[in-house]
């Protein structure tokens, strides 16, 4: 039988306690912070109770599908590495809403004009991206966390390969910025698909690049013409591939596709690095059973039995339920929720978990039969 989480009798918990009861009793909020900051932000719009802000200086329209946003982080801020993501977050409707999008400026940017930009695909049945574009204007305030995510140049220079699909694109722009700006002499071959001629985003910019860049070759791949990415490509527009540290970036399916191609044709494992834009797909083969997952507060449950295996998240906004989310890839947080029976798979770890009361990420977590979470 599995035991009950202990109480903390610490006396750091009783003050924690006391000190939400004391705010409830004053503003009827749990949290004295959460009332007093949109009237500090009145006086110092940059303060904020919980992380950062920025402020909105410009929104540029990139294609009709895409936009970037230039921020303006608080001061304190303390950077990025080229190739990280963090997350925004506005209010909706009285209901925070956040969104984790890459960095697409370099970090030389960041330090000498104190900005960054972020480059955003607006998804049309999305509760956030449309809105961004409709809503937002230049002078406004949204939270923003640190930079996050592993997805960046190894520390000790050497040849590179840059694999974009579409609007994964964005980290490598950052990338190349921070490439084009060292005195490094390694080769960095960008190959990037896009649809047809003319759709690639930030292509005059790509294209002055390598011109001005000698070690920086840029590759403009239309995929209704040429094909995806393939073997052949790989041989003909960068040959000293296996040499390479390789970089993937973009829809799910491209992704798995060419990191198969590339290990196949003769490159380690290990030198190929890749980001998911959204949840990591889930494979078959993890999940040994279908069941039920449970809703303890709502009453309600679901079967996940079905072609495709989804997380708890999934399951959960079918019922008609509507759980705090985010950035869906189990980095945020905003998800978190606890199991009180059963196992899940975790997608990011790709382990399973125990069968008895835990906290588990919603977005990340797929049942493996039964399951019950209080939710």
């Amino acid at each position: 039988m599995t035991s009950l989480p202990q109480i903390s009798n610490s006396p750091s918990h009783w003050y924690r306690n006391l000190g939400r009861e004391f705010s409830r009793a004053m503003v009827n909020n749990s949290e004295l912070g959460s009332y007093i900051e949109p009237i500090v932000q009145h006086f110092k719009p940059y303060w904020s109770t919980n992380g950062y802000r920025a402020r909105v200086i410009e929104l540029l329209d990139e294609s009709p599908e895409v936009f970037s946003i230039i921020l303006k982080p608080s001061p304190g801020w303390s950077g990025f590495h080229a190739g990280q993501f963090v997350e925004i977050s506005l209010n909706q409707n009285g209901r925070r809403l956040s969104r984790c999008f890459s960095i697409s400026s370099s970090p030389s940017t960041y330090e000498r004009e104190g900005t960054i930009r972020l480059t955003v695909r607006i998804q049309e049945q999305g509760r956030v991206t449309p809105r961004l574009r409709q809503t937002l204007q230049a002078g406004d305030f949204i939270g923003l966390s640190m930079a996050q995510g592993e997805f960046i140049l190894a520390a000790e220079p050497r040849p590179r390969l840059l694999i974009a699909g579409g609007s994964g694109i964005t980290p490598f722009r950052s990338m190349l910025g921070q490439i084009s700006q060292s005195a490094e002499s390694h080769n960095t071959t960008l190959m990037y698909y896009s649809g047809q001629e003319g759709s690639h985003l930030f292509e005059q910019e790509l294209k002055a690049l390598s011109r001005a860049n000698p070690h920086i070759n840029v590759q403009l791949i239309a995929t209704q013409e040429h094909g995806r990415f393939n073997a052949e490509h790989l041989a003909d527009y960068c040959p000293g591939f296996a040499n390479s540290d390789i970089y993937i970036c973009g829809p799910t399916g491209m992704i798995q596709s060419a990191k198969r191609v590339c290990v196949e044709s003769g490159a380690s494992a290990e030198q190929v690095h890749f980001e998911y834009f959204g949840a990591a797909p889930i494979e078959h083969t993890a999940i040994e059973a279908a069941g039920f997952v449970a809703f303890n507060k709502s009453g309600q449950s679901v079967s996940s039995e079905g072609d495709q295996p989804k997380s708890i998240l999934s399951l959960a906004e079918q019922s008609g339920l509507n759980p705090q989310s985010g950035c869906k890839m189990g980095l945020c947080g905003q998800c978190q929720c606890t199991k009180t029976s059963g196992v899940v798979y975790n997608t990011k770890t790709g382990l399973h978990s125990d069968t008895g009361r835990e906290s588990i990420k919603l977005c990340i977590s797929v049942p493996v039969g039964d399951v019950a979470v209080d939710l």
